[in-house]
């Protein structure tokens, strides 16, 4: 694997945090932020797993205290278990994690493309009001949303 540079890296994750809050709020889709069951959110991933054909077992969803991140506790994904905080126990954040459940590690190109596949196909939210979303809030998106 070529080197990352860790600056960038940092970046690409808080762009990607500042754009979700601010996307979320929107009282349009503020629905997506509606606290669910641990039953209701294993449902939805069992879903998405399936539809996307995955090979791998789906990962453990658990109810946790998360990870510590930029002075607050996030849910986080490592592969083989997604942890959900609080706060963040609803469709918007499980799809988040789901993608790094599938092999993106790191909040870069390549991450953003499968988000935006999982949001609009499991969600209501039209691709092009998210994209030029992320655009205005320098998501690193992948060349094909460039344009």
């Amino acid at each position: 694997m070529p080197w990352i540079n860790p600056y960038k890296q940092m970046v690409n994750t808080r762009t990607l945090y500042k754009f979700e809050d601010a996307f979320f709020s929107k009282k349009e889709y503020r629905h997506l932020l509606k606290k669910l069951t641990r039953k209701k959110l294993i449902a939805i991933a069992e879903h998405v797993w399936a539809k996307e054909h995955m090979n791998s077992p789906l990962p453990e969803i658990r109810f946790g205290k998360g990870i510590y991140h930029c002075g607050t506790y996030v849910s986080w994904c490592d592969g083989a278990t997604i942890e959900l905080v609080p706060q963040q126990r609803e469709i918007a954040t499980l799809l988040h994690e789901l993608v790094h459940a599938v092999g993106h590690q790191l909040h870069n190109a390549k991450f953003v493309d499968t988000y935006v596949k999982f949001l609009t196909k499991y969600t209501d939210i039209p691709k092009t009001e998210l994209v030029n979303t992320m655009k205005e809030y320098n998501v690193d998106l992948p060349k094909k949303y460039k344009k």
